[in-house]
């Protein structure tokens, strides 16, 4: 789905011609479609991105641009898809995969 036509509010900062700061999109219907902040031109802390609906699709921390720390995916009807780490952008130790109804199983990357 190209996003970018569903796109209506957007609060972005800049610093020295990349984005830095504080950042927000919002759905042409009102709901939120990202929020988070950039450093130095990366995505860096807590981001939360959600789907058209309003339903958030993920919660996680961004260092340096790629995924480090801790992150959750969601369903479509809002029920946890994913939980587990990043470090550096890659997948570390258990993650917990949640079926929609809700089953849980664990694995290992």
């Amino acid at each position: 789905m190209n996003y970018s036509k569903l796109i209506m509010m957007k609060k972005n900062q800049y610093k020295d011609g990349e984005r830095d700061g504080y950042w927000e999109h919002n759905y042409k219907n009102g709901k939120p479609c990202f929020k988070g902040n950039y450093k130095d031109g990366k995505q860096d802390g807590l981001w939360e991105s959600y789907y058209y609906n309003g339903t958030i699709r993920y919660k996680g921390y961004f260092k340096d641009g790629g995924e480090h720390g801790y992150w959750e995916t969601y369903h479509f009807n809002g029920t946890i898809r994913y939980k587990g780490n990043y470090k550096n952008g890659k997948r570390i130790g258990y993650w917990e995969k949640h079926h929609a109804p809700p089953k849980t199983k664990q694995f290992h990357i």
